[in-house]
């Protein structure tokens, strides 16, 4: 078996979820991890690196320029510099496994799409509950016909993230940081995973036309309870050109956390897959839930990854060409909305927990549900404090931003 060289940028947050995996993946004698790039390497990490023998680089360009055997390298740095780094990687000759999201706007998603052909170098997109069993099942369902025609694909998202996610990083809720983009919220980071595989069963029904299936209308509203730049609770309708309707709800001020689903209706039948590795049936008046047990979602893309490579596989679970639609429709929400809205306070608790405080909209899991199963948007549905958008068309968006307006966001921030 050959033994893959690879290295990692990046090893804070959850970058050190992927060296750990790295570690697990070179103990089982399948990848080498030879280099780490991290700018901010402590005494301990170092100590613990050079003595498994791995080279450590504050600068990654001198990392890329000085490690000419790699084969693959993971990329895990925020958000921002996602796309002139893998761009990077790729042009200097290594594939490259790269974070969620793949990029923020669809220019740099474009940039790097075109990277990956130009060289070559497969560019896979760490969007990992794409490999799950249960997901893998849903996806045969909807290709082999067996729930009908697709015409309504729903997923909803609730989870909690305490005042002190919001200080660990310089670029937590923000939307820009520079000059640079980042959109940080519900849509590109945390929930990110259920829009990119609502969109992933989508596109399964394109054997009956021979043209791309692409989101042609999207509407978005974006706001936030937290005192941030970004957003924090999003609701978005996506129309797609195969006839499919898309709505996403999230947040990250719920007063819980609840498992996110995706519901996805056909003439036939009903399915709704969970972050849990479950899938259930609603088909002829029957109800069938099915549990795939735990699996370790990062490594079964790492693994895809390295199939691919030696030639054992011949297509990635999620090469970054498949990631264009998400970014679009990330960008389309922004649009749509063209502005961050406010939450009222009156509309919003703050509850001291774990030495921090959880911002909660008053409501919000009966507010989601109720939208959800309605498929109509926060505005329509009747929340006193959503705010109707415009939708728009997405058919030649070409470049982000269009209309919304980031000074107008940083203003209402600093006021």
């Amino acid at each position: 078996m050959v033994i893959v060289k690879a290295a990692l940028i990046g090893i804070n947050g959850f970058g050190r979820r992927h060296l750990d995996q790295m570690f697990q993946l070179q103990d089982q004698g399948i990848v080498e991890l030879i280099a780490v790039s991290e700018v901010r390497l402590s005494l301990q990490d170092r100590q613990l690196l050079e003595g498994k023998g791995i080279k450590c680089y504050a600068d990654y360009k001198e990392m890329l320029s000085s490690e000419r055997e790699l084969d693959f390298i993971t990329l895990a740095t925020p958000i921002h510099l996602h796309a002139e780094m893998g761009i990077e990687i790729m042009e200097s000759g290594f594939h490259v496994l790269l974070e969620k999201p793949p990029a923020v706007t669809i220019q740099d998603v474009d940039r790097m799409i075109h990277a990956s052909r130009q060289t070559g170098k497969h560019c896979a997109v760490n969007f990992q509950l794409v490999s799950g069993k249960a997901f893998m099942e849903l996806k045969q369902m909807i290709t082999s016909g067996a729930l009908g025609r697709i015409g309504t694909i729903t997923g909803t998202g609730l989870f909690q993230r305490l005042n002190e996610y919001y200080h660990r990083t310089p670029w937590a809720g923000k939307n820009k940081v520079g000059e640079t983009y980042i959109l940080d919220g519900t849509i590109n980071n945390p929930l990110s995973h259920l829009l990119n595989n609502m969109l992933v069963l989508s596109g399964l029904q394109a054997a009956e036309t021979v043209q791309e299936i692409v989101p042609v209308q999207v509407t978005g509203e974006l706001y936030h309870a937290n005192d941030i730049e970004g957003e924090d609770t999003s609701c978005i309708r996506a129309h797609m050109s195969n006839g499919v309707e898309l709505y996403f709800y999230a947040t990250l001020c719920g007063a819980e956390e609840t498992t996110p689903t995706i519901r996805v209706e056909g003439t036939l039948g009903t399915a709704v897959w969970s972050y849990d590795n479950t899938l259930t049936i609603e088909k002829d008046e029957e109800l069938d839930a099915n549990h795939f047990g735990e699996e370790d979602s990062l490594e079964n893309m790492y693994l895809n990854l390295i199939h691919v490579i030696r030639g054992e596989q011949y297509s990635l679970l999620c090469p970054v060409a498949s990631t264009r639609n998400f970014v679009l429709i990330s960008n389309g929400a922004f649009e749509s909305s063209g502005e961050i809205f406010n939450i009222p306070s009156n509309a919003v608790l703050n509850v001291p927990k774990d030495d921090s405080v959880a911002t909660i909209i008053k409501d919000i899991a009966e507010i989601i549900q109720s939208a959800s199963d309605d498929k109509l948007l926060f505005s329509e549905s009747g929340v006193q404090w959503a705010v109707g958008t415009r939708a728009m068309k997405m058919s030649k968006y070409e470049k982000f931003p269009a209309y919304f307006d980031f000074a107008k966001e940083v203003s209402k921030v600093r006021q």
